[in-house]
């Protein structure tokens, strides 16, 4: 667990005594927090949920969100951009494991947060 990024508190929650298991799930959680967002970050996870959506994006459909995903990449548009339009061709391909993510649903949508364009 320690150097393992977290990745291995869930997978031995029924192996842990509970007070070890929340001392090592909240370690996990700082280090997580304590990394900040990029551009470059959300670029990538970006590229790797459009390679989850699957080959049934057409090839003009791919084309299209990879030029929206560099448009933001050079700050042209805000995030929400190539977010909303990967959510919505993951829906459209049934993609429910790139759909169900926190990343495209991370806030209350009332707080409308990724909607801001710094000027």
């Amino acid at each position: 667990m320690p150097g393992d990024g977290g990745r291995g508190v869930v997978a031995r929650a029924g192996t842990l005594p509970r007070d070890e298991l929340a001392d090592a799930y909240a370690a996990a959680f700082r280090s997580a927090m304590s990394r900040r967002t990029t551009v470059g970050r959300h670029v990538n996870v970006l590229h790797h949920c459009l390679g989850m959506v699957g080959a049934g994006v057409d090839p003009v459909r791919r084309a299209d969100l990879l030029a929206v995903i560099d448009a933001y990449r050079a700050r042209e548009v805000a995030l929400s951009v190539p977010v909303a339009l990967l959510l919505h061709h993951a829906r459209g391909e049934a993609a429910a494991y790139v759909r169900d993510q926190t990343y495209f649903a991370p806030y209350p949508s009332g707080l409308g947060l990724r909607n801001h364009v710094p000027g």
